[in-house]
């Protein structure tokens, strides 16, 4: 009776206090914070909609996207892409708060149709995955109650002592959860954001296709590893798909994301061999190539060819060369099994997740000490366990393939997804 009694005196606190919220809200808007509303009710009502975007919020708000994004520019210093993941991730702070549903779930219910994605965006906007949620909210709370613990005194009925210490409780919770991450962020450098679209295969050879996929994933790799100690942020797979078949131009696009560059890369055949042609375009205020270069591709030292490469990005991006990561060393018959392993995963249907795990577990027994192959493995496994193909140990085989990716190169991104998932 006691403890229903305590529920009963807590929820009338919130209710009290959302309403109070509320009417306080509506009394005081400015023109600003109507905008912002009326914006953030449309997203609301849109939550499950993955493909919702800027032109689906102006034309049901009315408004031009010009008219939307510059706003949103003014008030709050976002994109609108950026405006309409934040309202997701914090409704899913929400749901994982109150336990109402799994990670995975509520990934799918508030819009994103990859739970990788999702993982990698809730890991950048709150600085941990969305697993340890409940963990940090019974840290915070243990916190609390000991803050708390001597307001109360020791009465079976002190009204005014548990309404103090709910508000104690609240206030803490929200701080660590909502507002410490955001303060950490603020603290950081300016990011340099790089998007490396995918890159174009010219040979004219469909099976050539690999190689030209693994190319852009060594160009990621080793810029992923750049962005462990510089401030740089590298975009490659769901916004770099949109950049490369959107129809807005450059300029517009990279002031909707919050992009400084895009790397476009191309494979064209030569004697014997393939032909790697990368550059860089500044993507604002006016869309210009400010670096290009051609490379001879050879395998055997493919990665020490990119981290030379992404040596001279780093310069043209304005970055220093000080403490830059080594190059990673790798086996090319095990990297070429891992280039044909990842596009057959990302198919994401029963014959391309055998096929890929086939070819990573052939990387795997190349070279066991791959960082590259026990990653994907790692993806793959996580992948197929949070899928309806699971056959029931697959979360198990993720998290082993994750702790090894991880103890033989920690400077992979993928090895942190991984370990983001598991």
């Amino acid at each position: 009776m006691k403890n229903s009694n305590h529920i009963k005196l807590l929820s009338e606190i919130y209710c009290t206090f959302n309403s109070l919220k509320i009417t306080v809200m509506t009394d005081f808007l400015s023109m600003d914070q109507a905008f912002i509303r009326k914006l953030t009710e449309i997203v609301l009502a849109n939550l499950a909609n993955e493909n919702f975007d800027v032109d689906e919020l102006a034309k049901e708000a009315g408004i031009s996207r010009y008219t939307i994004h510059r706003r949103l520019r003014s008030i709050r210093h976002q994109s609108v892409s950026q405006f309409i993941r934040e309202i997701k991730l914090q409704r899913a702070m929400e749901m994982l708060q109150n336990n109402m549903a799994t990670a995975s779930e509520i990934a799918f219910i508030v819009g994103f149709g990859s739970h990788t994605y999702f993982t990698k965006c809730f890991h950048e906007y709150y600085g941990y995955p969305p697993g340890e949620v409940r963990k940090k909210a019974s840290e915070i709370l243990e916190v609390s109650r000991e803050v708390v613990e001597p307001l109360s005194p020791h009465k079976k009925s002190n009204k005014a002592a548990i309404i103090v210490g709910s508000i104690i409780i609240f206030a803490l919770i929200t701080l660590g959860l909502f507002f410490i991450p955001k303060l950490y962020h603020l603290k950081e450098e300016r990011e340099i954001s790089i998007v490396i679209l995918p890159f174009k295969n010219l040979t004219g050879l469909i099976d050539q296709e690999f190689i030209v996929q693994g190319l852009r994933e060594a160009l990621i790799s080793e810029l992923g590893k750049i962005s462990t100690v510089k401030p740089l942020r590298v975009l490659s797979g769901h916004t770099a798909s949109v950049c490369a078949s959107s129809s807005i131009s450059i300029p517009e696009i990279a002031e909707e994301e919050n992009i400084d560059y895009f790397i476009e890369g191309s494979v064209l055949p030569v004697i014997d061999s393939n032909n790697l042609q990368l550059r860089i375009i500044q993507a604002f205020p006016k869309e210009k190539i400010v670096w290009s270069d051609n490379y001879t591709i050879d395998r055997k030292i493919i990665l020490k060819l990119f981290s030379n490469i992404v040596g001279v990005i780093v310069q043209e991006v304005g970055l220093d060369l000080l403490n830059l990561p080594e190059p990673s060393i790798f086996n090319p018959q095990s990297y070429k099994a891992y280039n044909r392993g990842m596009p057959e995963l990302e198919k994401q249907t029963v014959e391309g997740n055998r096929k890929g795990l086939e070819y990573l577990h052939e990387a795997e027994r190349i070279n066991p000490e791959d960082a590259f192959a026990n990653a994907g493995l790692a993806l793959g496994y996580l992948t197929i366990a949070h899928s309806p193909l699971d056959p029931g140990d697959a979360l198990e085989k993720g998290e082993e393939y994750a702790k090894k990716a991880f103890e033989l190169d920690s400077t992979f991104a993928e090895v942190h997804v991984a370990l983001a998932e598991v």
